[in-house]
């Protein structure tokens, strides 16, 4: 499991926002309702830290292992065939 194939599934399912959650497959809100991406299998906390952190710069790699948590301070756009989808 990679980013960019949870990515295009989140875009190919609508979705505005993407959750880890561990214990559970990547999560998808879509239209107001957050529900499983069910080809995914449910995520354990060293495969979730993997896939995460593949993402962040070593001071926001800091932060969520200091917080446990962080929010993306820009959006991340992928296009598709109707336009480009952010998160």
């Amino acid at each position: 499991m990679e980013m960019i194939d949870i990515l295009k599934a989140s875009v190919q399912e609508g979705a505005s926002d993407l959750h880890f959650v561990i214990g559970q497959p990547p999560m998808i809100r879509v239209d107001g309702e957050l529900r499983p991406i069910k080809e995914f299998p449910s995520l354990t906390a060293q495969e979730s830290r993997r896939i995460i952190y593949t993402l962040l710069s070593i001071s926001s790699g800091r932060v969520l292992s200091r917080t446990g948590n962080w929010t993306s301070p820009f959006p991340w756009t992928m296009s598709r065939g109707s336009g480009p989808t952010s998160f």
